[in-house]
Formats: C-alpha cells, structure tokens, sequence
C-alpha cells in the first residue's frame, strides 16, 4: 500500500501511505536525496528516461515515485497524478480536456519534433518544459512560451518591491510606486497569479504599516 491513498478508518482522512514513520514526522520535506545510484535503471516521472549513474536523483516522499533532481526542481513538485506534493495545474481548456482522452504511450515534442512519452513534461532531447502532460501543437507551445517570456518583466519587477519593501526606510515610495504600478499592471498580475501577486499585495501592505509607523514617530 505504500504510495497509494487510502482512508484512515479512524479520522476518515485521505492521504498517501507513506514508507516509514520518519517520512510520517517529516511530512514538509516533499522529495528526499536518494542514495548514490540507488536509482539507476528506473525511469524519471517527468522526462520518462532512465536514471543513469552519477546523476542527482531524488524519490518523492509520499508516492516514492523516482525523479532527476532537475526535473523535481524544474516542475517543482511531484509529477504523479493525485499525489499530494503534485503542484498545482493550470486550468485545461475544453479542447486539451478532448484530446487526453486518446493518449497513447508516446506523443511528440512541439519543440524539437522528437518523440517522447506521452506523461513526460519536458523534453528529454532539447530540454524544453510544458505546462501539463497534455499534447500541445508547435503553435500551442509557441503561443504559450511568448506568453511566458512576455510576463517575466512583471515577475521580476513584483520581486524587487518586494525586496525593496522590506527596508522600512523606503516605504512611502513602495507605497506609491507599488501600488500605481498593481493598478496600472493588474491584468499581467491576474495573468502571473500565484506567488508573485501575493508577494505585490503583501508588499504595499507593509509599506502601509511602515508609512504609518514613520508618521506616528514623526508626530510624536
């Protein structure tokens, strides 16, 4: 049963079997170092090829599934449907929704053309990463991979107000920069989404408190 999710008969909870009671007392540590070569011979979860001597490899803690270290960090998560390290997927459009349903053990890679297996999110030939494991057209992967290099200006910026944000000194300028440029950028930042976005908010809130403290000092 190791790997696989059943319910607890005591709290009703579902949750993956974990291997050992460590695992258990560590339940934050998402992937483990796997012994040196303990893991040659088995195939990655995520580019579908064979793990190979001297290569940094890792196992999932809660479905034990193998990976490259590379491919762990590169999707950040595991790549095991329903386990729960798996990052969060992007919502499918209804097309991509129809095409799933006639995968079969290979698809091709809408970059380089080469054949890979059909559950693999990158490339293991031109190293190229997908959003899901769901087959794209090189039209699809193009318009998507613009799509991400168009809003990395926005990511980049929202990470240095955060960054600047914390020294208190600048904070009624966080304020006002920050919060002109959210408003002026809000369709990029509804678009980024996620860690990012939240890092903006969380920034002009902390220049509020900042500014505000400043003005008590000054007042007093």
């Amino acid at each position: 049963m190791v790997g696989k999710r059943a319910k607890c008969p005591k709290c009703g909870t579902v949750a993956a079997v974990p291997a050992t009671s460590q695992e258990q007392a560590q339940p934050g540590r998402a992937a483990r170092d796997a012994e040196p070569d303990s893991l040659v011979g088995r195939l990655c979860a995520v580019c579908q090829s064979a793990l190979v001597p001297g290569e940094a490899a890792c196992i999932c803690s809660a479905c034990r599934a193998p990976y490259h270290r590379e491919c762990w960090d590169e999707i950040g998560g595991c790549a095991s449907y329903g386990c729960e390290h798996m990052p969060q997927a992007p919502k499918q459009e209804a097309d991509e929704a129809g095409r799933s349903a006639a995968w079969g053990d290979v698809k091709e890679c809408p970059r380089c053309h080469k054949e890979i297996r059909s559950l693999a999110v990158k490339c293991r030939f031109c190293k190229a990463t997908f959003p899901s494991a769901v087959p794209m057209t090189t039209r699809e992967y193009m318009d998507w991979s613009r799509s991400q290099k168009e809003l990395a200006p926005t990511r980049q910026t929202a990470i240095f107000f955060f960054v600047v944000g914390l020294l208190g000194i600048f904070a009624p300028l966080v304020l006002i920069a920050g919060l002109g440029w959210a408003v002026v950028n809000r369709v990029a930042l509804a678009k980024v989404g996620g860690v990012h976005r939240v890092l903006v908010y969380f920034t002009i809130g902390l220049s509020v408190v900042y500014t505000l403290i400043m003005l008590l000092m000054v007042v007093g």
